[in-house]
């Protein structure tokens, strides 16, 4: 079970998806928590490690057992190696397909069912944005709560991410889409509590999944594959997700997914990335993940200890100007190499890159004064390549 002394996971939205399969792969070694359809994480929680530890209700909404429980006693409690799989909930109008056929109706992201006909557009996106809202607002209570930490033990946290975090952040979707909404918004939450989230061994990775070929899906319908790689394929030559194009083959297998998600959250946290894309089969081989990590990183010590940035008694980074101007020209160079790489194809757009640098630049202002040695390469790892 790796280098982590006791290993106890965490999954909500065990009931479909891939939180389902990931329960279905650790099997009697989780806790399901939280689930807007109570029977069918019920039933999951019979095949539990612990009965007595089944915590039913919807995460995202205050005053349910389940909100209670990560707001108020997860952090302060001694848990290690957790796995947890946020459900997102459907958020998006995406139409549902019968016998091929595109049909004006959508999902009610409160409870997974078709919409009651008598409701209205308007009230539809009411719903959404409330929804949307309400697990922004629970996503910073949770990492909040997190800060309360005392235990050195560490936690990895896995939070599965969305290629259309991406898209909506790129405004690739035409329509507004709540689900892109809430998903880049929690992405920057995470960036923003990450610094002194590691202070408290807590590692959040944040995995960046493509299409996976779950029951939720597949009742889109058949067209659905066909239309998510065919807008895929218009847009990813838009921008650089974590420093590589999109390519999207088919739908990945949910099994190979819940088995390379439990493997990440049992390695050595600081072996791996804080963004890692798992959105094509390539993706699966961890051990090239790991060293391409470790050669990057051993780049950036080098480059770091020969502007002798770190104060080596206290081992510290005072984040000064001179310190600021170091990171920002990380940033640069490593959007200027994939720009070259990619501009005889004209794969790469000018405006994006500038938005990246934009975006590097809100990362380096949110900086502590003084942080320690180790906080400061995750943050010179995450301008250099993993771009927000």
């Amino acid at each position: 079970m790796g280098i982590l002394k006791k290993n106890i996971y965490v999954v909500s939205g065990a009931t479909s998806g891939i939180g389902k399969a990931i329960g279905k792969f650790i099997e009697r070694d989780y806790y399901p928590i939280g689930g807007r359809n109570i029977s069918s994480l019920a039933e999951i929680a019979t095949t539990a490690n612990k009965k007595e530890f089944f915590i039913p209700g919807n995460l995202f909404k205050q005053g349910t057992s389940a909100y209670d429980f990560f707001i108020n006693s997860f952090g302060k409690q001694n848990y290690y190696g957790v796995i947890q799989l946020f459900s997102s909930i459907d958020m998006d109008p995406i139409p549902v397909v019968k016998n091929g056929i595109i049909i004006d109706d959508y999902y009610d992201p409160r409870n997974g069912k078709k919409w009651n006909s008598s409701i209205s557009i308007e009230m539809r996106k009411k719903i959404r944005v409330e929804m949307a809202d309400n697990q922004i607002f629970f996503w910073k209570n949770f990492l909040e709560s997190l800060l309360t930490r005392t235990t050195k033990e560490p936690l990895v946290i896995i939070y599965a991410n969305s290629i259309i975090a991406k898209l909506y952040e790129n405004h690739s979707i035409k329509t507004h889409s709540e689900y892109g909404r809430l998903k880049n918004a929690i992405n920057k939450l995470i960036e923003e509590y990450n610094e002194r989230l590691e202070s408290k061994n807590v590692y959040i990775k944040n995995i960046l999944l493509g299409v996976i070929d779950t029951p939720m899906f597949n009742n889109r319908g058949e067209l659905s594959a066909i239309r998510t790689k065919k807008l895929l394929k218009a847009i990813a030559p838009n921008f650089p997700i974590n420093g590589e194009e999109i390519t999207i083959t088919e739908p990945l297998n949910p099994d190979e997914v819940a088995q390379y998600l439990y493997k990440i959250g049992n390695i050595y946290p600081k072996a791996t990335p804080s963004k890692i894309n798992l959105f094509h089969p390539k993706h699966f081989n961890i051990e090239l993940l790991m060293r391409n990590f470790l050669h990057k990183k051993n780049n950036i010590v080098r480059k770091v200890v020969n502007r002798h940035i770190i104060h080596k008694e206290k081992n510290i980074v005072l984040i000064n100007e001179d310190v600021k101007s170091f990171l920002i020209k990380l940033r640069e160079e490593s959007l200027m190499k994939y720009y070259k790489e990619n501009q005889e194809n004209k794969k790469v757009k000018e405006a994006k890159l500038k938005n990246n640098l934009i975006s590097g630049r809100k990362i380096i202002e949110t900086l502590s004064l003084e942080t320690s040695t180790d906080s400061f390469l995750d943050t010179c790892l995450r301008l250099e390549g993993n771009y927000p």
